[in-house]
């Protein structure tokens, strides 16, 4: 049986990937503990009416 990844590995591997939508939306699709850590750093920049809106998270 694998043992799965800590949390905090998880977020320091999506962090260093934070620039790199396409890598984040597969990491997203591979491994369920992914998802939302690859979401809030894939939204994290959201463009409105010509306007760079950033979250704070």
């Amino acid at each position: 049986m694998i043992m799965p990844l800590p949390n905090e590995l998880i977020d320091c591997i999506l962090h260093n990937l934070s620039s790199d939508k396409n890598a984040l939306s597969i990491c997203s699709l591979v491994e369920k503990a992914c998802v939302v850590p690859s979401q809030c750093r894939i939204f994290a920049k959201i463009e409105l009416d010509g306007r760079l809106m950033r979250s704070h998270i």
